[in-house]
């Protein structure tokens, strides 16, 4: 018996069970990328509740012990250290941990930096713990 494979459907089919069984897979990815802009913005605009509402509960007990001063001097030294032209490279999800690839160009030296953005989530919402950048090679 010589049957025909209907490689359409098959694809159709596949295609709509990605979206209809695990449709939170590309959203939860679109999250992470919306959190990291969220926290950016925060920082740019030196916006220290904004900045909390991105950050993991350990880093937000940090930042409410203390002082408003430190908290607007600290941010506005972020601001100062922060990258330009930042590019999310890749996306990871594994449950409740989230990881970001980035590349940058460092604000004060102008040299291209690779960044990594650790995610976790926390009562249902994506938050940052913590970014580190270093120089390609390091």
């Amino acid at each position: 018996m010589n049957k025909k494979v209907n490689y359409g459907k098959i694809l159709s089919f596949i295609f709509l069970l990605s979206i209809f069984v695990f449709p939170n897979a590309a959203r939860a990815e679109g999250e992470l990328k919306s959190v990291y802009r969220q926290y950016t913005a925060a920082i740019n605009n030196l916006d220290v509740e904004q900045f909390k509402q991105n950050m993991a509960a350990e880093v937000v007990a940090k930042v409410n012990a203390t002082t408003q001063d430190q908290i607007r001097s600290e941010m506005e030294a972020m601001k100062r250290l922060s990258n330009k032209d930042v590019a999310v490279i890749e996306e990871k999800i594994d449950e409740d941990k989230g990881v970001l690839s980035l590349t940058g160009t460092n604000n004060l030296t102008g040299i291209k930096q690779n960044g990594t953005v650790y995610l976790a989530k926390e009562n249902g919402q994506w938050k940052i713990k913590k970014e580190v950048w270093s120089n390609p090679g390091n």
